[in-house]
């Protein structure tokens, strides 16, 4: 099992995805949603996405988003539907009558329009259903499979301000609908926050519903948890807590269950934005080098420090950081991720003992030895004269390992060198 995570934590970190999916889970799927998807989600938000995006926010494709990806959309009432011919020939047909015009676009259409698809949906007239049109021609359009909705969706939709209203007006309406009632809406606007800068959500940490988000992340009934949320609510937790949230917070991850370990990850780093360097020494015990399973969790812990890094915004130090993502270089299963990482954040002091590495047991596969050799090709392509004098005996050191390694493993080393991504390429430090 733990060769798994660390399988598909690898594709994440490694390869990436695009930054939106026309895919919309269903409410049932993401209340069943395991650790697996958290923690592809979270190297994706980490490293894939944008950086000033909003963290612990998933990249799905919201209504809004649809209608403006379209040449149009609408609510629709069902009217009739004929099903489908005997012989499969004829698919049926579905015929709606527009009730609301979402965004016309280039498309002719107006409310109590009729339009039928080519296809069987049954329904009554009491229900509603969002449908877009996309253009298949000059002047020709089709519409897309509908999607059955409520009124107080598409309430919702119409409701909602316009991207060129200000951010903060912007959040506060998908704050109000965090854990609405209709799960739909609740999804819809908690994936708003995954085009949101991070910096545009701290700046309203003053809005931010503390007591409800402290509700939330808490919530332990597998019925009415929102278990896809608790990360990006533990963040939010972080911004407005106070001493005693961070003390709930401490409890919940210390906990044999981690408190529902999907979501661990954001409210640690909730806990390390209200606790500081105080805070990731407990975080480093109870979760790095705790030796009980059932508390332990390096791959939250690792999250945790990556968004400090690149949002804490010196609320710990990055010498600290890198100390402390030195310590998964002792966990085989998370040796590969801290390299990577280390890499990226200019840990000089890191090229001396990583070549024993290289060969040790446990450590001596391709992904741990590539991206060894990926971290001595990025700092030895550093000027050290960009540099301060007691980082450039490591810079010249990393050079002289390449050659070391290019004549020791010279069909990995070559393949490394090939597909060195820019994601290696150190980064900027904290201030």
């Amino acid at each position: 099992m733990a060769q798994r995570l660390t399988d598909i934590a690898r594709k994440g970190l490694w390869h990436g995805v695009t930054s939106q999916s026309s895919y919309r889970p269903t409410p049932s799927l993401l209340r069943r949603t395991g650790l697996l998807t958290v923690l592809c989600c979270s190297a994706i938000v980490m490293l894939s996405q944008n950086l000033s995006a909003c963290p612990f926010c998933a990249p799905q494709l919201t209504f809004w988003r649809q209608i403006e990806d379209s040449q149009g959309a609408v609510a629709a009432q069902w009217v009739k539907s004929v099903p489908p011919d005997e012989n499969g020939i004829d698919s049926g047909s579905t015929t709606f009558k527009v009730r609301t015009v979402l965004r016309a676009g280039k498309l002719p259409v107006k409310v109590d329009d009729e339009l039928t698809l080519r296809y069987y949906m049954e329904g009554t007239p009491q229900d509603l259903f969002f449908v877009t049109a996309h253009q298949t021609g000059e002047v020709t359009f089709a519409w897309d499979r509908a999607e059955r909705v409520s009124a107080t969706l598409v309430n919702y939709i119409k409701a909602r301000p316009t991207d060129e209203a200000p951010v903060k007006e912007r959040m506060n309406y998908f704050l109000a609908h965090l854990e609405h009632p209709e799960e739909t809406i609740a999804i819809d606007a908690y994936s708003e926050f995954a085009a949101v800068r991070y910096d545009d959500v701290a700046a309203i940490a003053k809005d931010l519903p503390r007591e409800k988000l402290l509700q939330w992340i808490t919530d332990t009934n597998p019925e009415t948890a929102p278990v896809a949320r608790k990360a990006f609510y533990g963040m939010l937790l972080g911004l407005c807590g106070t001493k005693e949230d961070a003390a709930a917070m401490e409890q919940m991850f210390s906990s044999a269950d981690g408190g529902g370990i999907i979501g661990r990850a954001g409210i640690v780093s909730g806990y390390l934005l209200l606790t500081g360097t105080e805070g990731l020494d407990k975080v480093e015990q109870q979760l790095i080098l705790s030796k009980d399973e059932t508390r332990a969790d390096p791959f939250a812990a690792v999250e945790a420090i990556r968004f400090m890094w690149t949002y804490g915004n010196g609320r710990i130090p990055s010498k600290r950081l890198i100390q402390s993502m030195r310590l998964m270089l002792d966990n085989p299963g998370m040796a590969e991720f801290a390299v990577t990482d280390l890499t990226r954040w200019d840990d000089f002091a890191l090229g001396e003992k990583l070549f024993a590495y290289y060969d040790r047991e446990g450590y001596d596969n391709e992904q741990m030895q590539t991206a060894i050799i990926r971290y001595y090709l990025t700092i030895g392509q550093l000027n050290e004269a960009d540099y301060p004098a007691v980082d450039r005996p490591a810079i010249v050191r990393c050079r002289q390992m390449i050659e070391v390694l290019k004549k020791r493993d010279p069909v990995l080393f070559d393949k490394a060198e090939r597909y060195l991504r820019p994601a290696f390429r150190p980064a900027s430090k904290p201030e």
